[in-house]
Order: C-alpha cells, then sequence, then structure tokens
C-alpha cells in the first residue's frame, strides 16, 4: 500500500437543539472515528514495513466554518481537518504524508435536497460563483 484516501462518509442535517444522541453519534462514528480507524492502520502498516506513504483525508470547507442545520457534518469536518494536522505532525518522521482536499460544495444525492432549503440558499449565496458544483468539477483526469 503506497496511497490511502480516506473518502466515504454519511450526512444528516437537523438543528443542535433538535437532534438526537443516536443520529449524532451515527455520523461521527461512521464519518470521523471511521477515518480515524482507516488511518491508523494504514499507518501501522506503513510504519512497520518501513517504507514512506501518503493518506488522504477528503474534508469539506465545512470544517473550519460551520453551517447551520449541518452540525454533526460541520463538527466532523473540522475533527477530520484536526486529525490530519495531528497525524502529518506524527506520521513525518516516518515518511508518511497526511493531507487533507477539503473541496467547495458539489452536489451529490446526499446533499441536494438540502440546497432546496433557506439555509441551502443562504449558504449557495456565499459561494462566489452563486452555484453548487457538479461532480465532474472535483475530478482529475
Amino acid at each position: 500500500m503506497d496511497v490511502l484516501v480516506n473518502n466515504s462518509g454519511i450526512a444528516h442535517g437537523e438543528l443542535a437543539l433538535e437532534i438526537e444522541n443516536a443520529d449524532w453519534d451515527r455520523v461521527i462514528d461512521t464519518n470521523l472515528r471511521g477515518a480515524w480507524l482507516v488511518a491508523r492502520e494504514a499507518g501501522k502498516r506503513l510504519v512497520q514495513a518501513g517504507q514512506p506513504g501518503s493518506i488522504i483525508n477528503i474534508a469539506s470547507i465545512r470544517g473550519p466554518g460551520g453551517i447551520e442545520g449541518r452540525d454533526p457534518v460541520c463538527c466532523f469536518q473540522g475533527g477530520m481537518i484536526q486529525m490530519t494536522r495531528t497525524l502529518a505532525l506524527e506520521w513525518a518522521q516516518h515518511g508518511i504524508r497526511v493531507n487533507a482536499i477539503a473541496p467547495g460544495f458539489i452536489t451529490t444525492d446526499m446533499n441536494q435536497a438540502f440546497f432546496g432549503t433557506e439555509p441551502g440558499a443562504r449558504m449557495v449565496k456565499r459561494i462566489p460563483m452563486r452555484r453548487v458544483g457538479e461532480p465532474g468539477n472535483s475530478t482529475v483526469c
């Protein structure tokens, strides 16, 4: 193994005063804890093999800044960015690079309904191009 890309996750949008603990836990466990467990295992294998490698965590612009009604997702994204920074510092001595990519908003089946809500519309107004990206906007050939 040379490269790990942590790019899976689920979303749940609800206001902080309304979200159920089980929904919060599901997002954090799946997204942040899942990324942590996979990254840690990759790090262990790379260190044991004595080889350099790269771990790429897919974060989001939601990490540094919050969005109303997206509390668990924003918290997980902030955690993902901090986890990336911490692991990068710890594993650099082993030749393991840990980076995060934080793309803008891309329309998916998981988030399409959100962009039709009032908080979603306010968010789109803050995007310089005033539109949400399409999946092809974030791919590299």
